[in-house]
């Protein structure tokens, strides 16, 4: 028998319990009438079988996978990507829990361009995410494409989503301490940037979001307080930190709390003794 150019078919074997194993058993009878040997492979033709048998099985998830292997003929052997994405579209709608279709739908509707279907599938791929911060991570860029859309409140509600499914997650507090910053929202951005310090492993790095949260209450919302609540827990995680020994020191002195002032002024101490 001749050889035949392996496109991963699915094998019977691969079907779970109650799925259709049409897809794998297809290949088994396109190998049993092989092409001659300098004979090329009918691609085309390949992609209408699997796409009638889909038409077949439909519409059990069965239906999918055989969708999605007429997809990634026209992608990988035709080069027809328009034509790919619309077999990846179909299988995502007969199984919206399949991944392979999911992913290639996504993947290519952000090359085409197609960013309005991208931010739907998304969402779907969201709604099955193995982790919270695999849920997270596909939210926020969900939200990034609805946002370059102009859905800016499709956006907002994506990031909500995202900093609700993964709390301690860094990636979706610096998210949302950009959108803030793009909106001009003082107050948003100071809380996110607490959000940022909590969620980030680096302690330098949060002593520094703590420390612009701080500038921003004090500075541009009239919130001295809170502002110098924040400057000394940046000075605690960093005490070694000259800028923020002195902004700690300030708001100790105004705020009159001795306790930490006179933390402070042994860490100024320790620092003029050198090394």
């Amino acid at each position: 028998m001749p050889h035949r150019d392996p496109l991963a078919w699915p094998s019977p074997s691969a079907a779970t319990d109650g799925e259709d194993s049409i897809a794998g058993q297809l290949a088994s009878r396109i190998e049993a009438d092989p092409a001659a040997p300098d004979e090329p492979i009918d691609w085309a033709a390949a992609a209408a079988v699997f796409e009638q048998e889909a038409l077949a099985v439909s519409p059990r998830p069965g239906a999918a996978q055989l969708l999605y292997e007429a997809g990634r003929i026209h992608e990988e052997r035709i080069g027809d990507a328009e034509a790919a994405l619309a077999f990846f579209r179909r299988a995502v709608e007969v199984d919206r829990a399949f991944v392979p279709a999911l992913r290639a739908c996504r993947r290519l509707a952000m090359e085409l361009g197609q960013d309005g279907l991208a931010s739907e599938i998304l969402d779907a791929e969201a709604a099955i995410a193995p982790t919270p911060e695999a849920r997270a991570e596909l939210l926020l860029l969900r939200g990034r494409l609805l946002a370059a859309l102009g859905r800016e409140a499709e956006a907002a509600t994506a990031l909500e989503r995202a900093v609700a499914a993964a709390p301690g997650s860094f990636a979706a507090a610096e998210e949302a301490a950009r959108a803030a910053a793009e909106r001009g929202d003082r107050e948003a951005l100071a809380e996110a940037y607490v959000r940022c310090a909590r969620c980030a492993a680096d302690r330098r790095l949060s002593a520094h979001y703590l420390a612009a949260a701080s500038a921003l209450l004090e500075e541009g919302l009239s919130r001295p307080d809170r502002a110098g609540a924040l400057a000394l827990d940046a000075f605690a995680l960093l005490p070694e930190d000259p800028l923020l020994r002195a902004s700690a020191r300030r708001h100790a002195e105004r705020l009159g709390r001795t306790e930490p002032l006179a933390e402070i002024l042994e860490a100024e101490a320790r620092a003029a003794q050198g090394p």
